[in-house]
């Protein structure tokens, strides 16, 4: 999966988490309390998984019954049934239940659709989806559905996490698997009520049962759900896919991935001369990986396939560099096999890049990563290039940064940790001007450097929107908290730069505030994290990459007004950050340092109400407001 291209649509969508405007902040979503009696949209009533393996082949059957309560439970009537080459869909059967236990609707073949689940930001997926909505105008009632799959070929038995909705409870769910008794298998789980397993024979049947009735809430900062929510994972410890493999140990499996490579780097001979005359005129190794870098970002486009239930074999490079475009596996053993022809040994890697970072299991050898990048040493340092991006070069992006990565190498696969973003390499700062004019209005000019997410996000705008969509969605990320934009300037200081520059005009007379003689003059606020009160918060913090802010703020005082005093200069500085203010005046102009650190980490349920009081007590230092003075009788 793209993460540039999926983070940046988010955030250009959601701009108003953008700290972009005068005054913006991150809002935390509905908090659900564990045994509320309140009434849920929905209600998972039963869901039912049951796996056979038999002569090599898995077959899955699939019922679910779910209790739609009111119409904003609608939603779940939708169903997608996700299916592939690799994976076949059969026998779907659904119907509809009324409150007095009868039937009153029957799914009919023709309302079964079938389409590609290709993503906004994707050429083209193999992966689909049998689709249909079955729904009653009468609540409550319970929509029944079932379906069987099988597959040849597969790595996992199962991935079950019997939820629906982070807020829907799941009644009852039982996954049941039977295997030949010689058949080896290795399984994780948790939040498992009931586990059993009986032998029978020549055949061996394991059953896990659960529910989940403690709804978590939606908590600013918390944890990935995957390791919250009640799931059990299945693999087999041999397997054929597309060539037999074992995930007895990570070396093991990375053997399998080094094979299904092994035989792609087929460049033609025109792509292996182009590629030396491209750096011919440098010695330097890491000059001639960015040289070749950019070249492919200007030679080829990204697809998406998606690589959890796609096909794990990447394209042949000869098939890259005809086409021209590629998926991240595709992509990345196509520069795998650039690099090789000019000499340079780099390496195939697999990446989780899921938001927020969810750690490899690695006591489970298993295909855990939805991403390909690749890794190449260069002396001391290391390189993690990324080959979907069009980002520059050596970027650790917040879709990869901070993650194990594991290292594709014959025999000697191994993880290695990516560098985290530093809180230098995610700084966002601002130069803002406050200046009143003649008419009374007061204007602000500010100049903005972002980096980290906010850089990522205006990168892609910059090079995938026309003019109109950039100038609306640019006006309207800047146009918060009263500023009336003027004009503004988007400015790329560069392909290899990490930083994006946006130059602004506008009105800012929500600053100014008229009390008789006095006049109230606030700051721009910062971008402060809104947390829940430590009585409510439920669940852990982590915070994947630091956020750092920096403003240089310069008011010029109207005429005839004065100071009235001068704000106190303030220093808070712990373990989980830094926030620091100072107040200077020089003649008519008045000038505001301000910084705000809020430092990454994983933060216990313990440690959570000094991180509250941390940013509680900056939210109240942000209060200060400058009083000055008419010196008019």
């Amino acid at each position: 999966m793209n993460k540039i291209v999926s983070s940046a649509i988010a955030l250009l969508i959601a701009a108003c988490t953008f700290s972009l405007g005068i005054f913006s902040v991150w809002p935390s979503g509905p908090v659900r309390f564990a045994g509320s009696v309140q009434l849920r949209d929905a209600e998972l009533l039963n869901m039912e998984r049951n796996i056979i393996v038999s002569n090599n082949k898995l077959y899955k059957t699939e019922k679910v019954e779910i209790k739609i309560n009111n119409r904003a439970g609608e939603k779940y009537t939708k169903i997608s049934i996700p299916y592939s080459k690799m994976v076949h869909v059969s026998d779907i059967e659904a119907y509809i239940i009324d409150a007095s236990g009868v039937k009153i609707n029957t799914l009919k073949r023709s309302e079964i659709t079938d389409k590609s689940a290709i993503s906004d930001y994707s050429f083209y997926e193999d992966v689909y989806v049998k689709e249909f909505t079955l729904k009653n105008n009468t609540y409550p009632y319970t929509l029944y559905y079932s379906y069987k799959e099988q597959q040849d070929e597969f790595l996992s038995l199962d991935y079950w996490q019997p939820v629906i909705g982070q807020s829907i409870p799941t009644l009852q769910a039982t996954l049941t698997l039977e295997i030949p008794s010689n058949y080896k298998i290795s399984y994780t789980s948790r939040f498992i009520s009931s586990f059993a397993a009986d032998t029978s024979g020549t055949r061996i049947k394991y059953t896990w049962k659960t529910s989940y009735r403690d709804i978590l809430p939606s908590e600013l900062f918390s944890p990935s759900l995957t390791g919250l929510l009640p799931e059990v994972q299945i693999i087999p410890l041999e397997f054929k896919y597309d060539q037999p493999g074992s995930q007895k140990s990570w070396i093991e499996l990375g053997n399998w991935y080094w094979k299904l490579i092994s035989n792609l780097s087929d460049l033609p001979a025109v792509e292996q001369n182009k590629i030396r005359s491209i750096i011919s005129d440098t010695d330097d190794k890491k000059e001639k990986i960015r040289k070749l870098y950019h070249y492919l970002q200007d030679a080829v486009r990204y697809v998406n396939i998606s690589i959890k239930t796609g096909g794990l074999k990447p394209y042949p490079a000869s098939y890259v560099a005809q086409n021209k475009y590629g998926d991240c596996k595709a992509l990345s053993n196509y520069f795998r096999s650039v690099l090789e022809a000019a000499g340079i040994k780099s390496y195939y890697s697999l990446v989780n890049t899921e938001s927020p970072v969810t750690p490899i299991l690695k006591s489970f050898p298993s295909q855990q990563f939805d991403h390909v990048i690749i890794c190449v040493p260069v002396g001391n340092d290391t390189l993690w290039l990324d080959c979907t991006s069009k980002l520059a070069f050596n970027y650790q992006g917040t879709f990869i940064q901070n993650r194990n990565a594991l290292i594709i190498d014959e025999n000697h696969s191994h993880f290695s940790r990516i560098p985290q973003l530093s809180p230098d390499e995610v700084t966002e700062s601002r130069r803002i001007k406050v200046t009143p004019n003649n008419t009374g209005g007061i204007l602000c000019s500010i100049n903005y450097i972002f980096r980290g997410e906010n850089y990522e996000a205006f990168a892609y705008l910059m090079r995938n929107y026309n003019e109109n969509e950039k100038s609306r969605t640019v006006i309207d990320a800047l146009a918060k908290g009263g500023l009336e934009v003027i004009d503004y300037t988007l400015i790329d200081p560069g392909r290899d730069s990490k930083e994006i520059h946006i130059s602004c005009t506008g009105k800012c007379n929500k600053l100014f505030r008229q009390y008789g003689n006095d006049l109230l003059i606030s700051l721009p606020p910062v971008e402060i994290p809104l947390f829940e009160e430590p009585s409510v918060r439920k669940l852990p913090v982590q915070i994947d990459y630091p956020i750092n802010k920096t403003d240089t703020i310069e008011f010029t005082l109207p005429d005839g007004f004065n100071l009235s005093s001068m704000p106190k200069n303030k220093l808070v500085s712990n373990d989980y950050g830094m926030y620091f203010i100072e107040f200077t005046q020089n003649g008519r102009k008045i000038t505001v340092i301000r910084k705000f650190l809020l430092n990454s980490g994983n933060y216990p349920l313990e440690k959570y109400g000094s991180l509250y009081n941390f940013i509680k007590d900056i939210i109240e230092s942000e209060k200060t407001s400058l009083i000055v003075t008419s010196n008019k009788i």
